[in-house]
């Protein structure tokens, strides 16, 4: 069928998100006409990402300013590292999770014409954005000093296994210096 308006979706395929029930666009789908649509969604996308970090960046501004002011010069120095860091990891998320995402789709659109591997939409589909998903509420209820201190212990546990298992004379001479201070 030959139409004068060119196909900017793939009609074949059911529904805006494809014939999958994933609420993300496939911006990695192999036709040209769809390449119009892939540098808008990537250029609108750098946009507002610019926008919430430069938003965010403002908040932390702001109140370090007032509760500067507040408390007579003498800030709440924890209280403004918190936020901070809550506010690196929220715009570094975002950042992780939407730049890879416009640097894998611009890959593909100046690439030499090959077609994109059916894994790529889902591996950002199905893994990276659920994992930016979940990772927002974690930031923002301060969850992530939990995640940070167990996560801690549990790396700190697994390199102890892992320096026994590689040095065991190390740790009989530990072993002996720990009962030592023992009455």
């Amino acid at each position: 069928q030959i139409t004068s308006m060119p196909e900017i979706f793939d009609f074949r395929m059911i529904g805006y998100y494809g014939t999958t029930p994933i609420c993300i666009s496939n911006i990695f789908k192999d036709q040209e006409s769809y390449r119009a649509f892939k540098i808008g969604y990537c250029t609108a996308i750098s946009v507002l990402l610019a926008v919430v970090s430069v938003s965010y960046i403002l908040i932390v501004v702001k109140h370090n300013k007032s509760a500067a002011i507040a408390n007579d010069n003498q800030g709440d120095n924890q209280q403004n590292n918190d936020l901070l860091i809550k506010v690196c990891l929220m715009i570094g998320s975002q950042l992780v999770s939407w730049v890879s995402l416009i640097i894998t789709a611009n890959y593909f659109i100046g690439a030499d014409g090959s077609s994109v591997p059916e894994y790529v939409f889902e591996v950002f589909a199905l893994f990276v954005m659920p994992i930016n998903s979940l990772l927002n509420p974690i930031f923002y209820s301060d969850m992530y000093k939990i995640v940070k201190q167990k996560g801690s212990y549990i790396i700190s546990a697994i390199v102890n296994r892992i320096n026994k298992r590689v040095n065991p004379s190390d740790q009989t001479a530990e072993y002996e210096m720990n009962n030592i201070n023992r009455p």
